[in-house]
C-alpha cells in the first residue's frame, strides 16, 4: 500500500502514484486535505485506510 497526501508540496501525489505503479500488486490511496505530514495531521484517516487495506476491504 502506498499512501499519497493530496496537499503534499514536498512529495507530490502524482509522484507517489508513479511509485505505486512501479511496484507489482501495489495499491495506491490518496488522502485529501492533508500535507506532507498527513499521518500527523489526520491520523484517524490514515489509520482507517491502513486498517481497511489489511482487512481486505480495499481493492488493489
Amino acid at each position: 500500500m502506498v499512501i499519497g497526501f493530496g496537499d503534499d508540496r514536498i512529495v507530490r501525489p502524482q509522484l507517489v502514484r508513479e511509485v505505486a505503479e512501479c511496484i507489482p500488486g501495489a495499491a495506491y490511496t490518496e488522502l485529501a486535505g492533508c500535507g506532507h505530514y498527513g499521518y500527523l495531521e489526520k491520523p484517524e484517516l490514515v489509520n482507517s485506510a491502513i486498517v481497511e487495506f489489511f482487512a481486505g476491504r480495499r481493492k488493489v
